[in-house]
C-alpha cells in the first residue's frame, strides 16, 4: 500500500510539472505549495510577475549569498531565501539583435569564474510585447548545496534587463518552466 501511495504522489507531481499553466492567470503549484503571482515594478523601468510572498532580500543575507560588490541591484527572495530572482538594468546599452553575443559573453565569464559549472540549455522566447528573451541555465555549487541557475537577457529600447533565477538544484524541476514564464512576463513601464 505504501508503494502505491509513493507511486501516486510521484504521478501527481509529474502531472503538475507537465501541466501548462500561466502565472498571469492563476496561481500554480510549485512542489506542494500553491503560489500566486503578481506584477512587481523593478528598478522603476520594468514590470515582471513574481510570487506574492517574495520579499526584498535583506542586506545582510545579500552580502552572504552575493559576496561580490557587483551583486544585482534588485534581489527578490522566498521567505526561506532558497529561491531568488535578481535583476540588473544595463542602462543606455542597446543590445537589440546582439542578445546571443551577450549570452556567450556571460557564459564565458561564468566558466572563467568556475570551470566546474555545468551548462544545460539555451533558449529564445518573446515577451508579450515582442521583446527577445535569451536564456541559459546551469548548475553551480554553493557552500553546502548544488544550485540551479537560469540567466536571461531581455532587450528593450533604452536598455537591457539582465535577470538571474536560482534555487536548490533538487527543486529545479518544479521551478524551471515557472522561471521562464517570469522572464517572459517582463514589460516596460510607461
Amino acid at each position: 500500500m505504501e508503494y502505491e501511495d509513493e507511486q501516486l504522489a510521484a504521478l501527481k507531481k509529474q502531472v503538475r510539472i507537465n501541466q501548462e499553466v500561466s502565472i498571469k492567470e492563476q496561481g500554480v503549484y510549485i512542489g506542494e505549495e500553491y503560489i500566486n503571482f503578481q506584477p512587481v515594478n523593478i528598478l522603476d523601468k520594468i514590470s515582471i510577475y513574481l510570487p506574492e510572498t517574495f520579499i526584498d532580500m535583506p542586506e545582510e543575507i545579500k552580502k552572504m549569498k552575493y559576496p561580490s560588490d557587483n551583486r544585482p541591484e534588485v534581489i527578490k527572495t522566498s521567505l526561506n531565501t532558497n529561491v531568488n530572482f535578481a535583476f540588473n538594468w544595463l542602462d543606455k546599452k542597446n543590445y537589440i539583435n546582439q542578445e546571443e553575443d551577450l549570452v556567450l559573453q556571460l557564459k564565458s565569464v561564468l566558466l572563467r569564474t568556475n570551470p566546474a559549472f555545468i551548462f544545460y540549455e539555451e533558449g529564445e522566447q518573446k515577451t508579450s510585447g515582442g521583446n527577445t528573451v535569451r536564456t541559459f541555465d546551469f548548475k553551480s555549487y554553493g557552500i553546502d548545496e548544488q544550485m540551479y541557475n537560469m540567466m536571461c537577457i531581455i532587450t528593450f529600447h533604452g536598455g537591457t534587463l539582465h535577470g538571474v533565477f536560482n534555487c536548490l538544484d533538487r527543486d529545479s524541476d518544479n521551478w524551471k518552466k515557472i522561471s521562464e514564464q517570469v522572464f517572459q512576463s517582463a514589460t516596460v513601464l510607461e
